[in-house]
Formats: C-alpha cells, sequence, structure tokens
C-alpha cells in the first residue's frame, strides 16, 4: 500500500476517533480561489490537499476579502517568488465553488504573516459532526499530455483529437487532481500516478502490413 494512502487512512481516522478542540462554525472562514494563476499570478497551480466536498444543505458564506490572507500564507511577500504547484490543507467544495478553509481569528498568524490553516483533521470531524452529506476527496496525481492541463490551449497535430483533448481536461477537478506532465517525465522519477489519461481518437489502432485495424 502506498505511504500516502496509508496516511490518508490514518488522517480519516484520527479525525472520527481523536478528541479534538470544539469547534463552532465561528472559528471557520472559506476563501474562494482560483485553481490556476492564483494569488495574483504567482502560483501557477493551487490545490488542496484534502477536499470536503458537501452535498447538502446551504452554502457557506465565503469571504472573498481575504485571498490576500490566503496568498501570504503560500508565497513570500518578501520575495515575490513564483510557485509551479502549491496547496492549502483543506478546502470545501458546495455547489461547485471551491474555498480554502481558514481560521476566522485575525490574530492568528503564521511567521509569513498569513492568517494560517486549519488542520484537515479538524475540519472534517467538525463536518462530521455538522450531519452533513460529504465526501472526502485527498489530492491524487495523475499521468496525462501537457494539453490535458485545463488551462493548456495547445492543439497537437490532428485537430479532431482537440474534442478529445478538450473532453479529458474538463474530466478531472483541478483542485484535487494534479497532472503529471509525461512530455516532461524523467525515466528516474519515482512512480505516483494513480491514474492515466489517454484522450486520443487512434489510441487502440494498431498497424499491420498493410492497412490499420481498430480494435
Amino acid at each position: 500500500m502506498p505511504a500516502s494512502t496509508r496516511a490518508g487512512q490514518l488522517l480519516l481516522l484520527l479525525s472520527c476517533c481523536a478528541v479534538l478542540p470544539f469547534v463552532t462554525a465561528d472559528d471557520f472562514s472559506y476563501v474562494p480561489f482560483p485553481a490556476f494563476q492564483s494569488c495574483r499570478g504567482h502560483v501557477r497551480h493551487l490545490t488542496c490537499l484534502w477536499t470536503v466536498i458537501v452535498t447538502s444543505g446551504e452554502a457557506p458564506q465565503y469571504s472573498p476579502d481575504l485571498e490576500s490572507d490566503l496568498c501570504d500564507s503560500i508565497v513570500n511577500p518578501t520575495t515575490g517568488s513564483k510557485l509551479h504547484l502549491a496547496h492549502v490543507p483543506v478546502c470545501l467544495q458546495h455547489s461547485g465553488v471551491v474555498a480554502a478553509v481558514m481560521p476566522a481569528d485575525e490574530e492568528q498568524e503564521d511567521e509569513q504573516g498569513g492568517r494560517g490553516y486549519v488542520a484537515p483533521g479538524t475540519f472534517i470531524a467538525y463536518a462530521k459532526n455538522q450531519k452533513w452529506k460529504y465526501r472526502v476527496v485527498e489530492r491524487s496525481f495523475v499521468y496525462g499530455l501537457r494539453s490535458y492541463i485545463t488551462e493548456a490551449t495547445e492543439v497537437r497535430g490532428n485537430t479532431g483529437n482537440h474534442i478529445w483533448q478538450y473532453g479529458a481536461s474538463h474530466m478531472h477537478n483541478p483542485y484535487t487532481t494534479v497532472i503529471q506532465v509525461v512530455e516532461k517525465m524523467d525515466p528516474d522519477e519515482p512512480v505516483r500516478g494513480k491514474a492515466l489519461f489517454l484522450a486520443e481518437a487512434n489510441v487502440l489502432e494498431v498497424r499491420t502490413t498493410t492497412r490499420w485495424h481498430d480494435f
């Protein structure tokens, strides 16, 4: 069993059984953010390590004005360096809106001056106590071509494949899924993908001596 899977099972077990601090709805702020080109373009892809996808009840009150606080916890404001991939520990998804779960306490700052984060186990335990209908999704890595990434605009070779590529790019949730681009893979890099995207019109054709055969 992969180490990431064991860690995920342990987190869910702790969220169900551990004695956690008493928390209420007033302890959380929900900050929507874009998955791509986040934090004023300083983060190419911002994901959630854990996402609580709620399918019942009313949506929470969102705090889009706190996005700068969220970004201050991710990007060092003094250097302004850009990140290819970053994450927040836990998010809430409700009716298609994904928001980072952050402490509501303005005085709870991290070392970079941001508002800090909520521990995933704490929020998952809170969700369980709310009697929500929900499921918890751990972030996953999958393999695919560069053109399968949602933000990509490239059309590779056969323009007919663009239809398949468009479908592939909208099959995954960009907040919970990271596409490992196979064109850039190092042969010596450890395999950590859980799936492989193959969105090609002719992927099941095999060439014989005289003609193509579909299977």
